[in-house]
């Protein structure tokens, strides 16, 4: 199976004047065949490809730049205009030079991408010294995307093939229950949260961004206190998804079979009026916990059951299976046999007892 790995970049200048210059041709090429598709009506990706071959002709400086990468803005704008016409996405719009994303994406062909020794080899670049992360040198490398964060730090994202083995039966099966208070509940009593240094982070990531609204956009005050606010941000970000794999992979591996709620997170941050609660919602990233849940358990063949999200799993009581609506207490108390139990817990304990009746 295809699997992906992030290396930090160490550009020297020179490879770092070449990256940059890489970014603006992607973005130049994107816009003009944005520009000839609105006035020809021709959205067919191979016959805007021949473009590109004019276009290096007329301006040499597109030739100083990997190939592969204006190709495969040519291929990103063409998925644009599939997504359009299939009512996925909205018309693609054309690429902004301060608030679009620095990203181009290269292929490997004749040995031109390849690990060594702490450096990494890209087309037009040669070598690049990275954070020695890869380990499956084996392995064949697909695709490499060169990418450069708000905080001025370079990064390249590595796709390629590898034999996963699976990971050995436990004969667990577990309910989890995905909330604010507690960002996991299972219904064999484990609890999970979020770090306080997450929170910490995300009251200065607002006082930089005050910091920030007071400063003048054309000064150099201005450019320093927005990479102070980048990286605020990147910090917050990583202390998140550090936490978030740590999670999902203590429950990939101990349990066999896991049922959760079919949560729809729009839905729930539309329907929250309290703001403090959204605020903490948006933070904890439950989307990005469900798919990273997910996408593990298929690679190491473990079984994701989810049951109806409209299952009022914490409103019925785990032992004697009545309903009764507790509202927003912490603390479920049965007024029928008097059962006292962690409300989220409850509802792990329920999610797994449907989740059983459903898909045994």
């Amino acid at each position: 199976m295809k699997k992906g790995i992030v290396v930090r970049l160490y550009p020297t200048r020179e490879q770092e004047k070449i990256i940059n210059q890489t970014f603006g041709c992607v973005r130049l090429i994107y816009n003009t065949l944005l520009d000839y598709a609105k006035e020809n009506k021709e959205y067919n990706r191979f016959n805007l490809q021949k473009l590109i071959t004019t276009f290096r002709k007329e301006k040499p400086f597109l030739n100083e730049v990997d190939k592969f990468a204006l190709q495969n803005a040519c291929k990103n704008l063409a998925n644009g205009f599939k997504n359009y016409f299939k009512k996925r996405a909205g018309f693609p719009i054309y690429k902004s030079k301060k608030n679009s994303k620095r990203t181009y994406q290269t292929n490997v062909t004749n040995g031109n991408i390849a690990f060594n020794n702490g450096c990494i080899k890209l087309p037009k670049l040669g070598l690049i010294k990275c954070s020695d992360n890869y380990r499956d040198s084996n392995n064949k490398i697909i695709n490499v995307t060169v990418s450069q964060n708000l905080d001025g730090k370079y990064y390249a994202s590595v796709i390629y093939e590898t034999n996963i083995p699976p990971l050995l039966k436990t004969g667990k099966e577990v309910g989890i229950d995905l909330g604010t208070r507690k960002l996991i509940s299972t219904s064999e009593g484990e609890t999970y949260h979020l770090p306080d240094k997450v929170f910490k982070q995300e009251k200065r990531c607002r006082r930089e961004q005050r910091r920030l609204s007071r400063r003048n956009k054309e000064s150099k005050r201005y450019e320093k206190q927005r990479i102070i606010l980048a990286k605020a941000y990147q910090r917050r970000k990583d202390i998140i998804n550090d936490n978030l794999h740590k999670f999902s992979n203590s429950l990939v591996k101990e349990y066999d079979v896991i049922y959760m709620e079919d949560l729809d997170i729009k839905q729930l941050l539309t329907i929250q009026d309290n703001k403090k609660k959204k605020n903490k919602m948006i933070i904890s990233s439950l989307g990005k916990l469900v798919r990273i849940i997910t996408y593990k358990a298929n690679m190491y063949d473990k079984q994701i059951h989810k049951i109806n999200r409209y299952y009022p799993s914490s409103q019925i009581c785990s032992h004697c299976q009545k309903r009764h609506d507790i509202g927003d207490k912490e603390k479920y108390i049965c007024p029928y046999c008097g059962a006292e139990i962690d409300r989220d817990i409850n509802a792990a304990i329920n999610i797994k007892n449907k989740g059983q009746l459903s898909f045994s």
